[in-house]
């Protein structure tokens, strides 16, 4: 090969590597009053808060574009905030996106919010979800145990036992392995368990004897283990999807 030929084969060597390992990266957040955005399709997601506020008000528009969703982890073990009022214009929160939120009192969701990822509120137990009535908020509130005020005024899905078949809402009934008391056992609960076990998560008494699904009195690598061969429907020789019994 020539030496033009050579030069020819390295600049396009390089030039693949280049869009390769430069042109997927992520492009920069843009920013403003402590929210960071990304823009994709025209509207812009929040990916990043990054403010001291108690007070958190998700606008319904940056820079032109319209705010249409919540990224995971925005909010995450963000210990400041109290108040959070997310904008009509949002329809998705996403996985994780208020964990570990210990001092969140209360959150105003409106009825454009359709989609809930894993994991939204888990760790925040101080929290009110405020909705309106029949709305995908409020279904979410009650499927995972989340104290609910509805803004219209109206009195909330009544989830008490039926007294006509005698049977529970399943949205009441704890199940070993669903420590994120979502309703559902899966990846996310085992990942959270695994945490635990070294230390990384904290759990509360009712998260923490869930996560104990094999009954060894610890919350171990092997519960977590066990409950991620469980969300994949392999078999598992310990108590994941047992409901827990009250004593």
């Amino acid at each position: 090969m020539n030496k033009l030929g050579k030069a020819i084969s390295i600049t396009t060597i390089f030039a693949i590597l280049t869009y390769i390992f430069v042109m997927p990266a992520a492009a920069a957040l843009l920013g403003k009053d402590g929210f960071y955005y990304e823009f994709v399709n025209g509207d812009a997601v929040l990916k990043e808060y990054h403010s001291s506020n108690t007070e958190v008000n998700i606008p319904s528009e940056v820079y032109n574009h319209k705010v249409v969703a919540i990224s995971d982890y925005v909010f995450l073990r963000n210990t400041n905030i109290a108040s959070v009022t997310v904008s009509d214009t949002v329809t998705k929160i996403g996985n994780s996106a208020f964990y570990g939120c210990t001092n969140l009192e209360r959150i105003v969701i409106p009825a454009s919010v359709t989609s809930f990822g894993n994991s939204v509120f888990a760790n925040c137990e101080n929290v009110t979800i405020e909705c309106y009535s029949g709305s995908a908020a409020e279904i979410y509130a009650i499927n995972n145990n989340i104290p609910c005020r509805l803004i219209d005024g109206s009195d909330p899905i009544d989830t008490d036992t039926d007294s006509d078949s005698g049977t529970d809402s399943d949205s009441k009934i704890s199940k070993y392995g669903d420590v994120d008391l979502d309703g559902k056992i899966d990846a996310a609960d085992s990942l959270m368990i695994l945490r635990r076990s070294v230390k990384l998560e904290d759990f509360n008494e009712l998260q923490e004897e869930l996560a104990d699904v094999d009954w060894s009195d610890s919350v171990t690598s092997a519960d977590a283990l066990d409950v991620l061969r469980y969300s994949v429907k392999l078999s598992v020789q310990s108590h994941v999807g047992e409901e827990l019994i009250a004593e």
